[in-house]
């Protein structure tokens, strides 16, 4: 009897703690992508912030007015780098989720005004006309703008999709540790009946 109930003891500790380390993990990977899901948002304010009001391509039509003033060029060369080693941490948090990142559109974005702004400096003559001053000034960034919009919405998708199904699976996981441990309890209760019917039968007297 007390081999039997030994067994069960350590039988149920051991799916307990089976599925204790299933929540444990649960709650780990949760708390991990809720992390990331924060610095890729963070990441991209700060490039928006990097390349917009104050940032890179201010800094530019700037420069296109008033290249005269080096502190413009000076601000678009610092966030162009600002920029590019933000986009290669928005690639290093989105690669585990969607494998291999191609941000190409908006590389391309800051490649074209790093190099218009070097045109600029290289003039010999900062005259422009106004259309020369439109076709410098005149860029469509809306599809860099997109594809970071797309990233952003499908790191969330991917980072959604496996809060479901590891739920599913903690679930999944409680469900069979449950109907285990109530098989064991009955097993256990089964066998040491057993004893008792013996004990009860040997204690009948005989006729």
């Amino acid at each position: 009897m007390r081999k039997y109930h030994t067994v069960f003891v350590v039988i149920v500790t051991t799916l307990l703690l089976s599925q204790g380390a299933i929540f444990y993990k649960f709650f780990i990977d949760l708390k991990h992508n809720e992390r990331m899901e924060t610095r890729l948002f963070q990441a991209e304010l700060e490039f928006e912030r990097a390349i917009g009001y104050g940032g890179l391509i201010h800094d530019f039509k700037n420069y296109v007015l008033r290249p005269e003033e080096s502190r413009y060029y000076v601000g678009v060369i610092a966030h162009y780098d600002k920029a590019k080693a933000l986009l290669r941490e928005i690639e290093e948090i989105g690669a585990p989720y969607l494998g291999d990142i191609s941000l190409q559109e908006t590389y391309a974005m800051l490649n074209e005004y790093r190099g218009r702004v070097e045109g600029i400096k290289a003039r010999k003559s900062f005259e422009l006309s106004a259309r020369e001053l439109d076709q410098v000034v005149r860029y469509d960034d809306s599809p860099a703008l997109t594809e970071l919009d797309s990233l952003s919405a499908q790191v969330s998708a991917s980072i959604e999709s496996a809060f479901v199904r590891e739920s599913q699976f903690a679930l999944a996981g409680s469900i069979v540790v449950f109907a285990l441990c109530m098989i064991a309890l009955f097993l256990n209760t089964k066998y040491l009946a057993i004893p008792a019917n013996r004990n009860e039968h040997a204690s009948l007297p005989s006729t």
